[in-house]
């Protein structure tokens, strides 16, 4: 664990959150069709074809974000209209990924190598979408990718392990309920303790079972707002991920990657931009990249912004289904994946990279903490930022999440300078102001970095 350190800078003392590991540890769980997969709407063709395209959609994203993340397993539960787990579909793209991996490593050596890859993925049960907990949980329903998750859940390691789900949970409920057979409550507890979820909508019966029979859990259930994501979302610009961006910025002339990319999700009809599982890596994104925090669903970001559903803060769910809170951010997603499909083919001289933001010299990626009192002058720089490709800086700061209760200064509404400040206003008894410092560069795509810092009195 990183040790907490104090910054004070321009008679500003900013107290950066005790950082987690360097690289979050992850799963993803998808119920992933074949690369050349037939949209739903489709009546014809195998059923072991026809299926949602998103995952494929999700899943090339995913791969050139792979970088930011130590992949533990990427697991094929069950889809398709013929409801089978077939992991040779993720392994096909991991093929393909290969081909790319030496251009994306000149932007990042941290890519991981294909061959990584294909070590931890992983097949789950066939047959358990939909599908009632009772039908697909208990004896005689383990498979490749449960037991894993128990080895993974058993290893002695305490740092959090990020469940995405993309389609059913089947494979982590599995794996804790073979655990709890075991009779062995304080490794159970252990194993808990560092679970992380994400859930795209209920997909299956165990989803809700997790929720109610784990209530110190922490899980996010998505099930509604991912569609923000959406190029045809409510309050969405359709031009950031229509058929013509896709084309012009992802599937033709970006490599390998790229041209398997689907025009579309199911319905073949709306083509563009409809990865709706793309939400729950974006959350964790945000959480290492300055804009949010991993354990604070409630602070929001690229993945969305969550109510809690428990007093312990440990279920959360959307704070509203209709997406904005994840379309708000589309120039900045979408700009940030054009970007790094640029990276499949292009060198580093040839493609654009995000700024780096420093605020009060500050220069980490960790949520920034100050405390002020009601009435105090509080000065802000984002001074010394910088752009690695030596691109002009624009400057944004607001407010985000907005509390109605705070009645804020004029000057904290879209101030635009590289410097500001305000007077705090008061807040209630454990109140936060939370504030975003969003950095921009005139590169192609513009590319957008972010700072958030949280006053309290």
């Amino acid at each position: 664990m990183k040790l907490l350190l104090i910054y004070i800078c321009m008679a500003l003392q900013l107290i950066p959150t005790v950082g987690l590991c360097s690289k979050p540890r992850l799963v993803i769980s998808s119920d992933f069709p074949p690369i050349d997969v037939i949209p739903g709407t489709i009546t014809v063709g195998a059923p072991e074809k026809r299926s949602d395209p998103d995952d494929v959609q999700s899943m090339v994203r995913f791969l050139v974000y792979s970088n930011e993340f130590e992949v533990l397993g990427l697991i094929a539960a069950s889809g398709t209209l013929a409801n089978v787990a077939n992991k040779q579909h993720i392994l096909d793209v991991l093929n393909i990924y290969e081909k790319a991996e030496g251009n994306l490593r000149k932007h990042d050596p941290g890519f991981p190598t294909a061959d990584a890859l294909r070590k931890v993925t992983k097949a789950g049960l066939s047959g358990t979408y939909a599908k009632l907990y009772e039908q697909i949980l208990g004896e005689g329903k383990d498979s490749e990718a449960s037991d894993y998750i128990i080895r993974l859940l058993k290893d002695p390691d305490t740092e959090p392990i990020w469940f995405c789900f993309w389609g059913g949970t089947q494979e982590l409920a599995q794996a804790l309920w073979r655990m709890k057979q075991a009779r062995n409550p304080k490794l159970l507890k252990q194993a808990i303790a560092k679970i992380r979820v994400y859930m795209i909508a209920y997909q299956d019966g165990t989803g809700q079972w997790l929720m109610e029979n784990f209530p110190d859990m922490f899980i996010i259930v998505n099930k509604q707002a991912f569609k923000g994501i959406f190029y045809n979302a409510p309050g969405a610009d359709t031009t950031m991920g229509d058929l013509y961006w896709i084309n012009k910025h992802i599937r033709i002339d970006h490599g390998p990657l790229g041209m398997i990319y689907p025009e579309s999700g199911w319905d073949h009809t709306k083509k563009g931009v409809i990865e709706g599982d793309t939400p729950s890596f974006l959350y964790m994104f945000s959480g290492i990249s300055g804009l949010s925090h991993l354990e604070k669903p409630g602070y929001g970001g690229w993945g969305g912004l969550f109510r809690p559903l428990t007093q312990n803060n440990k279920h959360w769910m959307e704070a509203e289904p209709d997406g904005k809170s994840i379309n708000m951010w589309q120039y900045a997603f979408q700009n940030d994946f054009a970007a790094r499909m640029d990276w499949c083919h292009a060198d580093f001289s040839a493609a654009n990279h995000n700024p780096v933001v420093v605020i009060n010299g500050e220069s980490s990626k960790e949520v920034l903490m100050h405390r002020a009192r009601a009435g105090e002058r509080v000065k802000l720089s984002a001074g010394g930022s910088y752009d690695p490709d030596t691109n002009k800086l624009s400057y944004r700061w607001f407010i985000y999440p907005k509390d109605d209760n705070v009645i804020a200064d004029p000057s904290l509404i879209e101030a635009t300078a590289e410097n500001m400040s305000f007077i705090m206003p008061s807040l209630e008894a454990n109140g936060e102001l939370h504030i975003i410092c969003e950095v921009k560069d005139n590169g192609i795509p513009a590319l957008y970095s972010y700072r958030r810092i949280i006053f309290t009195h």
